[in-house]
């Protein structure tokens, strides 16, 4: 018997809490972190990193199926298949907009769920990559304006939890060279190597707690950079406490009901 998954926990908790939007939120948050073992109409072409996910109909309408380990797979099918292993985030994002939604461990675990195409669309909106920004198009700076309540808040519980941990996180409202303006959040002394991850954990803890419409840019400054110095007298500093955890959360804040 395959021993309990960070996605069986998750779903257990939400059962047990009865399903409330923090059960849920932590739902989600698992799904796009986990990654997924789905099934293929075919294997895909030599060389070619494109996969036609099978589809099957249901109650919620056509699913991809799609289990969080190989041997729930492999026990639903009960024969050789194609399949790719896909983090949650990326599904969401491959059927988005395309009225599919998943079947999650179908009859291979008791985290066996439907999750109908609105679901998807919403998972996929809420981890969309926050937009990144070249320091060189920065051309105004002043201090940050206009933004939702509970936003920095969000912000702020986010920040730790990114796989690389910055020396400082400066928010600023800025206007860049092509005329366009908004919030700018400055990480600083985050490694090359991890920025794009960082990057991708932000803007789905940001989308996760009901934020993804909330237009953020993003820069990445080495410590000493020129425009860290520019925007420390207008920016709001984030607290960084404590060392980053190896894998980033979430904490959304209104996640679909799942039926």
């Amino acid at each position: 018997m395959t021993a309990a998954t960070a996605l069986d926990r998750a779903h257990a908790r939400m059962l047990a809490a009865g399903e409330t939007e923090a059960a849920r939120r932590g739902f989600f948050a698992a799904l796009a972190a986990a990654e997924l073992c789905v099934l293929l109409e075919e294997e895909p072409a030599a060389g070619s990193d494109r996969v036609r996910p099978l589809t099957v109909d249901s109650e919620a309408g056509p699913v991809v199926l799609a289990f969080d380990t190989a041997d729930r797979l492999a026990g639903f099918v009960a024969g050789p298949a194609a399949m790719a292993a896909l983090p949650g985030r990326e599904l969401a994002a491959l059927l988005a907009g395309r009225g599919l939604g998943l079947g999650l461990n179908l009859s291979a675990a008791p985290s066996a769920m439907l999750l109908p195409a609105e679901a998807m669309s919403w998972l996929a909106e809420a981890v969309a990559v926050a937009a990144e920004v070249p320091a060189a198009s920065v051309a105004g700076i002043s201090a940050p304006r206009g933004l939702p309540g509970g936003f920095t808040a969000a912000l702020a519980e986010a920040l730790p939890r990114l796989p690389a941990r910055p020396q400082r996180a400066l928010l600023v409202h800025a206007a860049r060279t092509d005329g366009a303006g908004g919030p700018l959040l400055a990480l600083v002394g985050v490694p090359e190597t991890a920025r794009a991850g960082c990057g991708t954990a932000l803007a789905e803890a940001l989308g996760l707690a009901g934020y993804a419409a909330q237009a953020l840019d993003l820069v990445f400054l080495d410590a000493g950079a020129a425009l860290a110095g520019r925007m420390a007298p207008h920016a709001l500093v984030l607290d960084l406490p404590g060392p980053a955890p190896a894998i980033p959360g979430a904490d959304p804040d209104r996640p679909p009901n799942l039926r």
